[in-house]
């Protein structure tokens, strides 16, 4: 029985199928609009873009634990809207 200070590791296999139906999802949402809406609410593709980041993220860090690899994934989607919200003149 390992102790209960041992990391274990992610099953990677599932956080890239994660990865790839979420993005699949989110090409759905965009030619399904409605039927998506349905179950992720008023914004599926920021929702699905957001879990995508998490699923990749996931992949790469197999070791860390799901609370850093959560904190990594919104400190990314969060820089990386900020970024689209910069214009240059």
């Amino acid at each position: 029985m390992p102790s209960p200070t041992a990391k274990r590791s992610r099953n990677r296999a599932l956080y890239v199928l994660a990865f790839v139906v979420s993005i699949l999802l989110g090409l759905a949402s965009r030619r399904y609009p409605t039927a998506i809406s349905e179950f992720f609410g008023k914004y599926p593709g920021d929702a699905l873009w957001a879990a995508m980041v998490f699923f990749g993220l996931s992949d790469l860090r197999p070791r860390a634990s799901t609370l850093s690899v959560a904190l990594l994934a919104f400190a990314t989607c969060f820089v990386i809207e900020a970024m689209k919200l910069y214009q240059a003149p």
